[in-house]
């Protein structure tokens, strides 16, 4: 499918998705941020990588956190991983 449409952030997302779902966070985590390289404002994946990043970076993860809530603020995900990035 990368092949078809390698310019696609929904593409890398879903399959960051899928990625993470099947137990492989850090390729997951390389997929969110080539959609977020492709589409910089992408909500779903801003969300999808801080959930992430809590236990990884805290910094990193408060920053992706805040980013995914002010890009769709009525996003409940967004609002929980940024709760869940300040309480670690």
């Amino acid at each position: 499918m990368l092949t078809l449409t390698p310019d696609s952030a929904q593409l890398y997302n879903n399959l960051a998705y899928a990625l993470a779902s099947q137990g492989n966070t850090q390729q997951a985590i390389e997929y969110y941020q080539r959609a977020l390289q492709l589409e910089t404002q992408l909500s779903v994946a801003i969300t999808n990588l801080a959930a992430f990043m809590p236990r990884r970076q805290s910094r990193k993860s408060n920053r992706a956190a805040q980013k995914s809530c002010c890009a769709q603020s009525s996003l409940a995900l967004a609002h929980y991983n940024l709760a869940t990035a300040y309480g670690n």
